[in-house]
């Protein structure tokens, strides 16, 4: 599984943090994929803002993403996809393994 440590973005972390809220449906960031410059980036449609977790629209999210310089870059489509997939794979194993040691 990929090491998440080395990326600095603030909503990677909190994702990673079992102890953070979700929404209803158990979701902390929902990854969105888009192409920027010539590079795949990867960023989150769901973000905490003004203490909450908001569901933002991909365009939004986008915007946000752009103006915060907080996505993450990759060569292709496939990588950037698998990296998403990665990602919530880890905050699964990361709420679970929670839930164990409570």
């Amino acid at each position: 599984m990929e090491d998440f440590s080395k990326y600095n973005q603030a909503w990677i972390k909190r994702a990673l943090n079992p102890e953070t809220p979700t929404k209803d449906a158990m979701e902390t960031i929902k990854s969105a994929n888009a192409e920027l410059d010539g590079m795949h980036i990867v960023f989150p449609t769901i973000r905490m803002m003004g203490g909450k977790l908001i569901q933002l629209d991909n365009d939004t999210a986008l915007e946000i993403a752009k103006q915060k310089k907080d996505y993450v870059t990759f060569d292709s489509a496939d990588e950037a996809l698998n990296f998403s997939k990665s990602l919530s794979k880890a905050i699964g194993s990361a709420r679970q393994n929670n839930k164990r040691l409570k």
